[in-house]
This record gives C-alpha cells, sequence and structure tokens, in this order.
C-alpha cells in the first residue's frame, strides 16, 4: 500500500496495480493507463515466473545436498571396509557402484 501526494496537493491510496491503472487513467488519460496496466502485467507474470525458478532451484540445491549425504555414508562405508583385516571386494565393488548411481542420478 502506498499514500501519492499528487500535484493539485490531494493524496490518493494505491492499494494495488488496479489503484493505480485507475488514478492514472484519471488524470492521464484512458491510453496511458492501458500502457501501466499492461507493465503491470508483465511484471506479475515474470516474479510468477521467478518465484517458480526460485522453489526449482531451491529443491534441486536440497537434492543435490541429500546425494552428498548419501555418498558421505557409501564414502564411510568403503573406508571401513578398507580397514578390516579381510577386505572383501564385492562389498566395495558393491557400494562404489551404488556411489556411481547416485552421481548419474544427480546429472
Amino acid at each position: 500500500m502506498s499514500i501519492v501526494h499528487l500535484p493539485d496537493n490531494s493524496l490518493e491510496i494505491i492499494a494495488d496495480n488496479h489503484d493505480l491503472v485507475k488514478l492514472i487513467q484519471q488524470h492521464m488519460g484512458f491510453e496511458v493507463a492501458q500502457v501501466v496496466e499492461e507493465l503491470c502485467k508483465s511484471a506479475d507474470r515474470e516474479k510468477i515466473r521467478a518465484e517458480g525458478d526460485l522453489i526449482s532451484y531451491e529443491c534441486q540445491l536440497e537434492e543435490n545436498n541429500d546425494a552428498f549425504m548419501e555418498l558421505q555414508r557409501l564414502l564411510y562405508k568403503v573406508e571401513k571396509e578398507l580397514q578390516a583385516k579381510r577386505v572383501n571386494r564385492n562389498n566395495i565393488q558393491n557400494l562404489v557402484d551404488r556411489m556411481e548411481l547416485e552421481i548419474a542420478n544427480q546429472m
């Protein structure tokens, strides 16, 4: 919400785009009001698109974080296998395969 001081010393309250367009139409004419209305609609579309992009980006970051946490967990298991007295190559290969799959899923 905004309060606008007009050249004739009057005050107008603008609560939304519709109020702004109405005020412009009263003081500047229908054609200018149409231009401003179209600009407002365009700005609203861009805002919605940007918000959607942001949500998508945040989801992608969360998925990447989860994948890195899983890779870290798998690496810990590989380290444990390598520290054992008897190394089980099949277990290590299975863990490496799971890590490769996790990476492939993120690409």
